[in-house]
């Protein structure tokens, strides 16, 4: 399986290779390409230096409303709610009028909340226009900054019968010379669901070093990371996903018989795993590590299930299409844009949350910044739904 790939595209800072001038991928990125002003060099973390701090521009979270703003903002949302719950008051002094009359405590309820409510939307919609999450393309990225780790790459890749995207993965190039004492030609990473192929990050080169491995690779699965999110819900599938590592690695071997490989999965990303052990020649010496394995999610429909399906999936794609779809990815913005939601979910789920380290969260964190990253978590989640993958196996079938 070979990549369609004329240029490499890294973190080095370089003149753009003509791929960039193709329509497909300018037109990715002129939504946000007018908003980015200047270039910023990339400052390595003191504790991983592998991962960089992200630009010090961008926002990842929503920004606090000035003050002078809060305060128009309540008095407004007050003269408001006064004036709708007192219908008589007059528009040029409503409080001097409430403070003549006697006011029922019911009424006193009502206004506080129509200007609670008031103020809080206020300030939403204000935040939302002038005060958002930094979002960009993976393209004005590359061009105008840099890409998370040292170990980045980003190039576009072809699969058989399906539109080219481009693809974010990690390279941790051994520092020794093959010998004798190398055992694997490459050790490949595939991450969970709602991670990337940061969370690797930390294990690779160390584990690359301890079990004598030539290279490390971990790419973005499709709908995560830096990973390009197509139209096509086929395209976010973990089938999909395991062909995007098996061009990645076979890339890497330079057109040499994959001898000895070790793979290794997280979560869902056990499926990917198993696929491209199955996708290597029978030959091929297979070490396989699955840290907590997400399968048995897969399972074929009975036949009424599939006649249902059928029958209401108008229905389905026009619901999800302008009603749920907009009110989720909304509500997964403003979850993700509040400040310290990664480093509060995190320690949730974190073996021991007294070792979580800011690089720990910033390694979760870097990818929400990725245009689309709120559809590309939709879009994955409703290829899971579906029947089997593109390779037409369930999880069953796998194990």
């Amino acid at each position: 399986m070979k990549t369609g790939v004329p240029n490499r595209v890294t973190t080095t800072r370089t003149a753009p290779s003509k791929w960039w001038m193709s329509a497909t991928w300018t037109a990715e990125g002129k939504e946000d390409a007018s908003k980015i002003v200047e270039h910023e060099q990339a400052v390595p973390r003191d504790d991983n230096p592998n991962l960089y701090n992200l630009p010090s521009s961008f926002h990842p979270v929503y920004r606090p409303l000035p003050i002078l703003v809060n305060l128009i903002v309540v008095l407004v949302s007050m003269f408001i709610s006064a004036i709708t719950t007192w219908q008589n008051l007059t528009w040029l002094d409503p409080l001097m009028s409430v403070h003549s009359r006697r006011v029922s405590v019911k009424k006193l309820l009502k206004f506080a909340g129509k200007a609670i409510l008031a103020g809080f939307l206020s300030k939403t919609v204000i935040q939302d226009i002038f005060l958002p999450p930094t979002r960009i393309s993976t393209v004005n990225l590359v061009r105008n900054f840099f890409l998370p780790s040292s170990f980045s790459r980003y190039e576009p890749i072809s699969l058989p019968g399906k539109e080219s995207m481009g693809v974010h993965y990690l390279q941790c190039q051994s520092s020794q010379q093959q010998n004798n004492s190398t055992r694997f030609q490459a050790l490949y990473f595939n991450h969970g669901f709602g991670a990337s192929s940061l969370s690797w990050l930390p294990v690779m080169p160390s584990l690359l070093k301890r079990m004598g491995g030539r290279v490390a690779l971990a790419h973005d699965a499709p709908g995560f990371g830096f990973t390009d999110r197509p139209n096509k819900v086929t395209a976010y599938t973990r089938g999909t996903s395991a062909e995007i590592g098996s061009s990645i690695l076979q890339s890497s071997l330079q057109d040499e018989d994959a001898s000895s490989i070790a793979l290794f999965g997280h979560s869902m990303g056990a499926a990917a795993t198993l696929r491209m052990a199955l996708a290597l020649p029978e030959e091929t010496r297979k070490f396989i590590v699955l840290v907590g394995p997400a399968l048995g999610l897969m399972h074929e429909p009975s036949k009424i299930q599939s006649r249902l399906r059928a029958l209401t999936r108008p229905v389905r794609q026009l619901v999800r299409k302008y009603l749920f779809d907009p009110s989720f990815s909304y509500v997964l913005k403003r979850a993700v844009g509040t400040p310290n939601f990664w480093k509060n979910s995190l320690r949730k789920v974190w073996g021991n949350p007294s070792r979580l380290s800011d690089s720990d969260v910033l390694r979760f964190q870097w990818p929400s910044i990725g245009q689309g990253w709120e559809r590309g978590l939709l879009s994955f989640a409703l290829a899971q739904s579906r029947q089997g993958s593109s390779d037409g196996k369930t999880d069953a079938q796998l194990m």
